[in-house]
């Protein structure tokens, strides 16, 4: 194992950083509201920072979740509380929830795990 700073491997490392947070979707107005799962207009709770969707959650819920709790537990938490919200506006725990709908495309729940 190599210990000395390569510059070359530090930007890949920081982009692909990037690239694994730009989903999920922030899907909340710069003024808390958002357009809910049962189609209507809600604002999101103050302990939440923003609402996320657009969550392949098959692909995400073994390798990109995991690395959110460490990098930043505060998008974790606020993933987690936006999946139940879909839960209450919606009445089913999302299988790849995209933008305020169910896509129903994924078999299994693997929300469950998260």
């Amino acid at each position: 194992v190599s210990a000395e700073w390569n510059r070359e491997a530090e930007i890949k490392f920081n982009t692909a950083i990037v690239h694994s947070l730009s989903i999920p979707t922030q899907w909340d107005e710069s003024n808390g509201v958002y357009l809910g799962f049962d189609g209507q207009v809600h604002t999101k709770p103050d302990y939440m920072e923003h609402i996320y969707t657009d969550l392949s959650i098959w692909d995400i819920f073994r390798t990109q979740i995991p690395f959110i709790i460490f990098h930043d537990s505060q998008r974790a938490n606020d993933i987690i509380h936006s999946i139940m919200l879909n839960v209450e506006q919606g009445g089913d725990l999302p299988k790849w929830p995209f933008a305020n709908i169910y896509t129903n495309c994924m078999i299994g729940s693997h929300a469950d795990i998260m």
